[in-house]
């Protein structure tokens, strides 16, 4: 993690502690750094836990997102395979990178349109937002 970088490659890097011989193990690959923003987290899970009807995912959104036959497969397999739980949804995007951003993507959209709502409620008797 030199001068900042946020990824990057190594190789023929030694691993003393893999050693068992005289010359050790020379490493190769490829390293980055994953951020987990917890506020995005928060918002997501609370959206998850909070949310009306309207704003939860629903078959018209994945098909609004993936298009007619993957969304309907992959709503699918959110109502019944990963029972409506976003970890096990999210891990079943696994090597395909693209569809997984876009479900995140739609889950944002969702976040957004709940945000919304909340930030609209009535005023109280002083003027005030609840």
């Amino acid at each position: 993690m030199e001068c900042g970088e946020r990824e990057g490659s190594f190789e023929n890097l030694p691993d003393d502690e893999l050693s068992s011989g005289a010359d050790g193990f020379a490493l190769s690959g490829h390293w980055r750094i994953i951020e987990i923003d917890y506020r995005k987290i928060v918002r997501v899970l609370t959206w998850k836990g909070e949310c009306a009807p309207h704003e939860a995912l629903t078959e018209e959104s994945f098909v609004r997102y993936f298009g007619n036959a993957a969304g309907g497969r992959y709503y699918k397999k959110w109502e019944n395979q990963f029972r409506f739980d976003l970890c096990r949804m999210l891990a079943g995007f696994e090597g395909n990178d693209s569809d997984g951003q876009r479900f995140c993507d739609m889950i944002a959209e969702e976040v957004r349109k709940y945000e919304q709502r909340r930030s609209e409620k009535q005023l109280d008797l002083y003027g005030r937002r609840e």
